[in-house]
């Protein structure tokens, strides 16, 4: 009976969405991951079980309130940011380099990339997976096919970041970014003007190193990501376009409609990990009226 409950609880873990995440994948993938979940329950255990009953805070108190709100919102937004696909071409962009894709055969729709070609100013054409590339896809070798707005492939959610998960991965950056300041700040008082038991002030002073590293390192980062979403545009793109002169996006369609792009339409779920981006993620608004743009891509780009 133990033998088939166990069965059975493994066959239910096996299935969890955040478990799935890494079915296929090696071993050493994890490791990122399980260093990301080390360290916040490191902070974790250093600010509620050493800090909270230091300095005499309960439960219900407002630091701790405003502490857990924002760790359980980063958790969720990490672990969406790791079970969402990121987004992939759709089967009926396939074709022949020299064609058309499927969709436009079928039903006569129009095709108008702003990205082409450098050597040939054609459509980009990917021949691993022998489809057509819109706008802003590129080929990730960690996950072996196209990402759609692709920004980067981050280890530490095991995961490419692309249309459908940017939002999540923002959203953990944000409340990483509070919760680490928050706890920086808190800790350090503490121990500035308190005297606390060896154990306890060993435990506080790992939770303050540790959360003002995060803190002074995620901080920064987040505030760049900030001004990609501010001007539409994706890491790729501006390590593209930084060495051209020029960092203006063509899809930069204003401050408000950039970051509903990634956020959503509705202003009031923009820092909740739910909902997904206004649209499919193969056409976006430019700012101007369609122009080639080479992309410096021949084939297999990323």
């Amino acid at each position: 009976n133990l033998s088939r409950q166990m069965d059975q609880l493994h066959l239910q873990a096996s299935d969890l969405p955040f478990v799935r995440s890494f079915h296929g994948k090696p071993l050493a993938s994890a490791l990122p991951v399980v260093t990301v979940g080390t360290i916040m329950g490191t902070l974790y255990v250093s600010f509620v079980w050493f800090y909270m009953p230091a300095v005499g805070l309960g439960t219900f108190s407002v630091p701790s309130l405003v502490f857990h709100a924002v760790f359980g919102l980063s958790v969720g937004s990490y672990q969406a940011g790791v079970i969402t696909d990121p987004g992939s071409i759709p089967e009926d962009w396939r074709g022949e380099p020299d064609g058309r894709p499927q969709f436009m055969l079928q039903d006569g729709s129009t095709f108008h990339p702003l990205e082409r070609k450098k050597t040939t100013g054609t459509w980009r054409f990917c021949s691993k997976e022998r489809k057509f590339k819109p706008d802003r896809a590129h080929f990730c070798r960690a996950l072996n096919r196209n990402v759609l707005r692709m920004d980067h492939y981050c280890p530490w959610l095991n995961n490419c970041i692309g249309y459908y998960n940017y939002k999540y991965f923002v959203l953990f950056l944000f409340y990483t970014v509070v919760d680490t300041n928050f706890a920086t700040i808190e800790l350090s008082r503490a121990l500035a003007t308190g005297t606390f038991s060896s154990g306890f002030t060993f435990m506080m002073y790992q939770g303050t190193f540790m959360s003002g590293l995060l803190a002074s390192l995620l901080t920064p980062f987040f505030a760049f990501h900030c001004w990609l979403i501010a001007n539409n545009m994706t890491t790729i793109e501006y390590c593209e376009k930084r060495g051209s002169g020029t960092l203006q996006s063509p899809y930069d369609v204003g401050v408000k409609a950039n970051i509903a792009s990634v956020m959503g339409d509705n202003p009031a779920l923009w820092l909740l990990p739910i909902g997904m981006p206004p649209s499919n993620g193969l056409f976006y608004s430019r700012q101007d009226p369609p122009t080639e743009q080479n992309d410096g891509e021949e084939e297999e780009e990323e």
